[in-house]
């Protein structure tokens, strides 16, 4: 079993800190990778080092088989999500619904599609105050969650923390998501990216959809006119979403304390072209699919319209006069 090895900084009890090596310690990883060249992590781990220069990341991660995920259908979610709706309700009437945050409907969905047997791990991209960990946290009380924040300074890290501080399951970690998932996940993992937003939400999953081999990816934020959306509905066929007509209309009952809050939130009257709400796309693993590919033309995906995006700005839209 191949063995990657990276630090990790206790903060207290259940949040810890993932720190860069320093130059010193960098170089002596370096020379114990180059001992084992046989190790495909540790070759994954080195090259990348070498080619982004990158800082080496975080905790010791083990790599077992391959776990097998049922497969995940939108008819296999709705079977899941009736069966489950009930105690899902009990559950998430003590959470309260943060603004823009996770709609109640929309873990319905994740938690509907990881079926009867849910992942021993999901990781979990972008905390903010902590509402959709709550849930993960409560509804997955089998599975560790891994959730990792950008800034350990943010005013919501307090927050989170203090809500989250029950939950023997949860472990808050910081760092770039972009640098230090890829370094968590394993295979047969669950993934929810809930920050960075989007073609930089892409390049993560895909990253780790060709390196790690998790069972599913969820991207949270994923509505119609996205740049997520519009790259996964050209790119990726198969793709399943939370603002399915035939989920919606069973299941948006449970977003009526979120509108409460927000009445946007949610649309049940949606306009053409706009989706009910903020969106989960649900990405299951498919040996099959090149995700390294995807990865590299959603990077130029994201080139192209930062060009035309640029154009439009100098020169005013197609079909409008310039003004001067």
């Amino acid at each position: 079993m191949a063995q990657c090895v990276l630090r990790v900084a206790c903060v207290h009890d259940c949040d810890l800190m993932i720190n860069p090596v320093g130059a010193g310690a960098r170089g002596a990883g370096q020379r114990r990778l180059r001992r084992d060249r046989r190790a495909p992590a540790h070759r994954a781990v080195h090259a990348r080092a070498r080619q982004e220069r990158e800082p080496i990341i975080a905790a010791t991660v083990r790599h077992p088989a391959q776990r097998t995920t049922p497969m995940i259908t939108l008819d296999s979610i709705l079977a899941q999500a009736a069966t489950r709706v009930d105690s899902f309700s009990r559950t998430a009437a003590d959470i309260p619904y943060e603004r823009k945050g996770v709609l109640y409907s929309e873990m319905l969905f994740l938690r509907a599609a990881l079926g009867d047997s849910p992942p021993p791990r999901l990781v979990e991209s972008g905390r903010a105050r902590g509402q959709s960990t709550h849930l993960l946290a409560a509804c997955l009380p089998g599975t560790q969650i891994l959730s990792v924040e950008h800034d350990p300074n943010s005013p919501d890290v307090p927050v989170a923390a203090a809500r989250l501080a029950p939950f023997a399951n949860v472990k808050l970690l910081f760092g770039d998501s972009m640098v230090v998932v890829p370094e968590l996940v394993q295979p047969g993992d669950a993934v929810l990216i809930d920050g960075p937003k989007g073609y930089r939400a892409l390049r993560l999953a895909f990253d780790v959809l060709a390196r790690c081999r998790p069972g599913v990816v969820f991207i949270h934020d994923c509505g119609l006119g996205s740049e997520e959306r519009t790259f996964l509905d050209r790119h990726v066929p198969g793709t399943l979403y939370s603002d399915a007509r035939a989920y919606v209309d069973r299941y948006a009952f449970l977003d009526e304390p979120c509108r409460a809050v927000h009445p946007d939130a949610a649309r049940v009257q949606r306009e053409a072209g706009r989706s009910y709400g903020p969106t989960v796309a649900c990405l299951p693993y498919d040996p099959q699919r090149d995700y390294a590919s995807l990865r590299r033309r959603s990077r130029m995906s994201a080139l192209s319209d930062r060009v035309a995006n640029g154009i439009r700005r100098r020169f005013g839209s197609p079909g409008h006069a310039s003004s001067g």
